[in-house]
């Protein structure tokens, strides 16, 4: 009789067993793939949405690079004078004009309008025209003049016209330049005060 209620209560253990298997699993779910954000430069994280974003459009990033106009620009001219540009500025002439006596000086300087240079020449010969305003009956005809290199001082050149005396605009052509040991620079114009520099 032992044996049979032993037999008899068999089927009823394993289902029991079962059940308490079936019911016993209580784990969490196994979590899914995660992700991390990168640390920046200095460590911490970028935690801000880059969706739709477009780096180069960040609100109050300013991303705006500022280029100063004239990229290239001399510094005052040492006599305070009219800086004339000639070939690829390799040389420059400082004019000076002391419009109460007609004189106008010429000072031969380097590719920065900065220090003197010598020039292979005595005498620099140019034309020069008064600029009139408006539109004249008849244009006013071009003066020749020469300056010639001062006694005693090989970079400075002057010369004198009575057509210069109270002048305060014109347009100048100087026929020939050379630099001493170097290039030679023909038929350049200029304005004063203006110079020619374009930028």
């Amino acid at each position: 009789m032992p044996r049979l209620r032993t037999l008899a209560m068999f089927p009823v253990c394993v289902a029991l067993a079962l059940w308490t298997i079936g019911c016993g699993d209580t784990s969490a779910p196994a979590p899914g793939p995660q992700t991390t954000t990168p640390a920046g430069k200095d460590g911490k994280v970028d935690d801000h949405d880059h969706d739709g974003h477009e780096h180069g459009e960040h609100e109050g990033h300013d991303h705006k690079h500022e280029h100063k106009e004239g990229g290239h620009h001399h510094a005052p001219a040492p006599h305070k004078g009219t800086l004339v540009m000639f070939g690829h500025e390799e040389l420059h002439l400082e004019l000076v004009l002391d419009a109460k006596t007609g004189t106008l000086t010429a000072y031969p300087l380097d590719a920065e309008g900065a220090k003197p240079v010598m020039l292979d020449q005595d005498t620099i010969e140019l034309s020069f025209t008064p600029r009139v305003e408006g539109t004249p009956e008849t244009l006013p005809e071009p003066t020749s003049l020469t300056l010639t290199k001062v006694e005693g001082d090989e970079q400075k050149y002057e010369g004198q016209s009575d057509a210069l005396k109270e002048m305060t605009k014109f347009d100048a052509g100087f026929q020939s330049i050379k630099i001493k040991g170097g290039e030679e620079f023909k038929d350049t114009t200029t304005k004063f005060p203006e110079g020619n520099h374009v930028h």
